[in-house]
């Protein structure tokens, strides 16, 4: 096994599919040949780059990734969300277990789209892809203060939108730069948006100084060195509060500032159709667009500031209530994660929802 003729080293805090891409554009091969070279990918599959990879690299993979890159161990790791699994529920949530059926990616992970930072992209002499903007959670840039990306404004789609297992869409197509869109602009295979991502013009809405805040605090609970079982309790909570806004709104429009309520109404109805197509009523998701995202998470986080929990949320399960659907649906989703969530949220859930429950079958 001989290390390849070119290698590089990573940029602080870049993903794996930023390095392939960048590395990829540098010895003129398709990602999905990178990929195979470094063994992250099966050689007999031609375009096979799994995002299951991003959650953490396999020993063997790993052996092979770091000879042929001439990266260290940790170099390689670093790469990956693998520091994160224990302070974002998510992630462990979507590794293999052993014995365990393949694991399904949890819906608040990856959620099949890229979003992106044009600034940080354009910054320096080579484009930067963050890890972290394959959490959910992380809507803004904190460093240029824009809410992030999630489509191309040629194409108006997301640019690395494709099958939610893919770690790089359209992995087998040669000579796209690292900051282009990936997105299929027509239909037959070749035909790419190519876009320049980085030369995008920047969304005129920015972040106000208190969501800002909140996206500064959320990203110093990521930081590995942060007590686990209080920030993967947080963020637990957070995914249920945003659960039941949403099943309940427009009951929680007021804790959503007016200028992001269209955002969140789009969001809303979107779900809301789904569920009229034959979904579910409460998708265990993360909202897609970065600003109903950062909206939506906001007022959870806001619910969970409220000194007197169970009266806040009670008329949200009220009304969420009023549909036997809509109940059993999120009655679903707060039995799912509430041995994660934190002590308060659930002594103040459980009864809370047991009552309501209970009030309406007698009603």
């Amino acid at each position: 096994m001989r290390p390849l003729p070119r290698s590089l080293d990573p940029l602080p805090g870049e993903s794996l599919p930023g390095y392939l891409l960048r590395l990829a554009h540098r010895l003129d091969l398709t990602p999905a040949e990178l990929g195979r070279f470094l063994g992250l990918a099966p050689a007999s599959r031609y375009d096979c780059l799994r995002r299951q990879i991003l959650l953490g690299i396999s020993d063997d993979a790993l052996a092979s990734f770091t000879c042929m890159t001439r990266l260290s161990p940790s170099e390689a790791r670093g790469l990956t969300l693998a520091d994160r699994r224990d302070h974002y529920p998510p992630i462990s949530q979507s590794l293999p277990k052993a014995g365990a059926p393949r694991p399904q990616i949890d819906g608040w992970l990856f959620s099949g789209f890229s979003r992106c930072c044009p600034r940080c992209l354009s910054d320096g002499d080579s484009p930067l892809w963050k890890k972290e903007w394959h959490l959910p959670v992380v809507f803004a840039c904190t460093r240029h203060e824009r809410f992030l990306r999630y489509q191309c404004a040629d194409c108006r789609m997301p640019p690395h939108h494709h099958v939610p297992s893919v770690l790089i869409p359209r992995a087998g197509i040669r000579g796209l730069h690292p900051a282009q869109c990936r997105q299929q602009s027509s239909p037959g295979y070749g035909s790419i948006c190519g876009a320049r991502l980085d030369r995008q013009p920047l969304r005129i809405l920015r972040p106000s100084p208190q969501l800002l805040t909140l996206q500064r605090h959320i990203n110093g609970l990521l930081d590995q060195h942060h007590p686990r079982k209080e920030t993967a309790e947080y963020f637990t909570d957070i995914r249920l509060m945003t659960a039941l806004i949403i099943a309940s709104w427009p009951s929680a429009k007021d804790r959503i500032a007016p200028r992001l309520g269209a955002a969140v109404d789009r969001e809303v109805r979107a779900r809301r159709a789904h569920r009229a197509r034959g979904g579910h009523y409460v998708r265990d998701t993360a909202p897609t667009d970065p600003i109903a995202c950062g909206a939506l998470i906001s007022a959870a986080d806001s619910l969970l500031k409220t000194e007197d929990l169970g009266s806040t949320l009670t008329p949200l399960f009220e009304r969420t209530f009023e549909s036997l659907v809509a109940r059993e649906s999120l009655i679903r989703v707060f039995s799912k994660h509430q041995a994660g969530c934190s002590h308060r949220t659930r002594t103040t859930t459980i009864p809370l929802i047991r009552t309501i429950r209970r009030a309406k079958r007698s009603g």
